[in-house]
């Protein structure tokens, strides 16, 4: 299980994720048995205090942890000259670089205020392009990722 989401309404935005990590292993040809890793990794980061990040999808790329590489790329990088759009684009890019096989993504969501204006951007990397989930007309949004099926019952 792997679930982030971001959701936005007149009152604020919010952001949350789970912090469990699991891992899939071939029983056999038709079968999938699934293992829990952990349940206290980190899914959850600030960006320059400003904006929130989430992330599901693969946990490791190369094993190298999913939350290591974007720990390095936050405290590597200067971010404060990148827009948001321009931030969870240029992250999931410097991710990609990490990837072994066609099978790797991660779903990122980046949200929070830019120039006075709430935003919701999400991305994967396997082919990076911004999506953008808030605008003018709408009085709330949802971006999510991960297990869907999970979040059936509250949607």
């Amino acid at each position: 299980m792997s679930v982030a989401l971001s959701f936005y309404n007149k009152h604020g935005i919010t952001v949350c994720a789970d912090r469990r990590i699991i891992t899939c292993v071939n029983a056999n040809e038709n079968t999938k048995d699934s293992f829990v890793l952990t349940d206290s990794e980190q899914k959850l980061f600030s960006i320059m205090d400003k904006f929130a990040l989430t992330f599901s999808g693969t946990a490791s790329f190369r094993g190298v942890p999913t939350s290591f590489i974007i720990c390095d790329y936050i405290d590597r990088f200067n971010l404060t000259s990148l827009t948001p759009s321009e931030l969870i684009l240029s992250l999931a890019k410097y991710i990609h670089g990490f990837h072994c096989n066609d099978n790797d993504n991660c779903v990122l969501i980046l949200s929070g205020y830019h120039a006075g204006s709430p935003f919701i951007f999400s991305t994967g990397t396997q082919s990076p392009s911004v999506n953008t989930h808030i605008d003018q007309s709408v009085l709330s949004s949802l971006a999510y990722s991960g297990e869907s099926n999970i979040l059936d019952v509250f949607l």
